[in-house]
């Protein structure tokens, strides 16, 4: 069966230039010259991709594209040169990509490729997906002791309504964690929503989570509700709440001790109930320490801990895992040759399982036959040694007797 693509509001001649550099994809492609017309079309079909552009003569193009990902496939909005405000806000609602204008033909081309090859893994794992994801695990994967300790944690937290914290090094997985301790709640079909502490500055933070009123500052054109709120019967995820500033802190404390809050510019207190999930990448109790995180949020926020191993410590998992991947990013059967796993067992991940991924999406586009060789590879995976990193036209860098015995002991009880 054909993929169907709906291209909105691009010109007639820009139109054609999209179907020229599409042309070789055997897409089936259908014009909407309108919003309107767009919502015609999607309610008497269904589309696997949208191609939408963010200035319609009839209305929001986002708006659109943001309403319909879901019913269709997946999501590829056009903005001006320069709107970072619509993009940004694109990304938030669900977007998969956002495209400046004019549009590129051979960067289009590629995002729709990665696109499709998105759409045929969900289509397989549709398709095998026969038993319930109630038990929330299944995603999580692995077979390492420590990974084994997470999943447990996860059965027995997830029906338990109270906050987690969940500690992780940058790339362990907080947010799959987060995922699934949702999906194992009685909260499953409610909204999980999740925010970044330390992507904003504390007033866009407050914003964020709060909302605020019509007029309360510059561009506060009309009230917003926050994430609080929007997320209220689900769960909402702060990852690197570490980086919190003290007075949200104190605000953030009162909501988790079930106490109201109040929008930015607001006179009245609002009450939501909401799961919060905390993540941060282990250095919160030097944050406590010297008074930058307060020990009583601290202590709301714990009454369930779970720590994610770093990759570094999984063994075996590393390999699982890598397989894992070059399924997900190629419709090809692929495989890793015996120096690749080497390499790859040998690597210390700082960028942990994502890391990984990019490791293997770059191998499996590099690869020109069946075998994943070390020269796919990122250099910093390439250039590993049983004693040290290898700099071209130096010697060995030999780590410590002491470190390399940490190293080997952490492996083998992993493996």
């Amino acid at each position: 069966m054909r993929v169907t693509l709906l291209i909105v509001g691009a010109p007639k001649a820009s139109g054609q230039s999209i179907e020229r550099a599409l042309a070789d994809l055997h897409l089936d492609i259908v014009r909407a010259a309108t919003r309107k017309r767009a919502r015609q079309l999607l309610r008497d079909r269904s589309f696997d991709l949208l191609l939408v552009d963010a200035d319609l003569s009839d209305g929001s193009g986002l708006d659109l594209v943001a309403k319909s990902t879901g019913l269709a496939g997946a999501g590829i909005l056009t903005v001006r040169r320069g709107d970072v405000r619509t993009a940004v806000r694109a990304v938030k609602e669900g977007v998969r990509e956002v495209l400046e204008k004019p549009i590129r033909p051979k960067q289009l081309r590629r995002v729709v490729q990665e696109t499709l090859r998105s759409l045929g893994r969900k289509s397989r794992r549709a398709k095998g997906a026969g038993r319930s994801r109630k038990d929330g695990d299944q995603e999580i994967l692995g077979q390492s002791p420590a990974i084994e300790l997470v999943r447990r944690a996860i059965r027995k937290v997830g029906p338990v309504d109270s906050p987690v914290l969940v500690y992780g090094e940058t790339g362990t997985g907080k947010e799959l964690v987060a995922n699934w301790i949702h999906g194992c709640s009685s909260r499953a079909t409610r909204p999980l929503l999740k925010v970044n502490c330390g992507r904003f500055t504390e007033s866009l933070l407050e914003s964020e989570l709060f909302g605020h009123e019509k007029g309360a500052f510059t561009d506060a054109k009309s009230a917003t509700a926050g994430l609080l709120e929007q997320a209220d019967g689900g769960t909402l995820l702060l990852d690197e709440i570490s980086t919190m500033k003290p007075d949200l802190q104190v605000k953030l404390l009162r909501v988790v001790e079930g106490h109201g809050f109040r929008r930015i510019g607001a006179s009245r207190d609002i009450r939501t109930d909401v799961r919060i999930i905390a993540g941060t990448n282990g250095k919160l109790h030097e944050e406590i320490q010297s008074g930058a995180f307060r020990k009583d949020l601290y202590y709301r926020l714990n009454v369930f801990e779970i720590d994610l191993p770093p990759l570094r410590e999984r063994g075996q998992d590393i390999l699982s895992l890598a397989r894992h991947f070059l399924r997900e990013c190629s419709l090809e059967t692929l495989s890793l040759s015996a120096e690749s796993e080497e390499a790859l067992l040998a690597h210390d991940w700082p960028g942990n399982v994502r890391e990984l991924k990019n490791a293997m999406t770059r191998a499996a586009t590099l690869t020109e036959s069946e075998e994943i060789r070390l020269e796919h590879f990122p250099r910093a995976v390439q250039v590993w040694s049983p004693l040290g990193p290898h700099i071209d036209g130096a010697p060995d860098c030999i780590r410590p007797l002491a470190e390399m015995e940490k190293v080997y002991i952490q492996r083998v009880l992993s493996w």
